[in-house]
């Protein structure tokens, strides 16, 4: 199944992410909502749905693959997305109530 294409967000018009690492965060938001949202069925937004849609042997397969991609992912984003960034360096600080 061909990915929906991306509408220009603002991060892919100033090249701070490749279209690959903008792909794979939309991957990621949308891997994330039968998790977190839950919806009985086997529709494609449902946990269920996605088990059919991924052919994988059994439940707890998909969860792993998920794992996998998530970290694959993460590894892109630091290396291609956010070259410059460096965990010795964040723009937080621990007692900030907003972190």
């Amino acid at each position: 199944m061909k990915e929906r294409s991306l509408k220009d967000p603002a991060a892919l018009k100033d090249g701070q992410l490749t279209n690959e690492v903008a792909q794979d965060l939309h991957k990621l938001r949308k891997m994330r909502n039968p998790y977190i949202h839950f919806i009985s069925g086997p529709g494609s937004r449902s946990y269920r749905g996605r088990l059919v849609k991924q052919e994988v042997v059994s439940p707890e397969d998909l969860p792993v693959k998920d794992a996998k991609f998530v970290l694959r992912a993460v590894v892109d984003y630091l290396r291609h997305g956010s070259p410059d960034w460096n965990p010795d360096k964040v723009l937080w600080q621990e007692n900030d109530e907003h972190a």
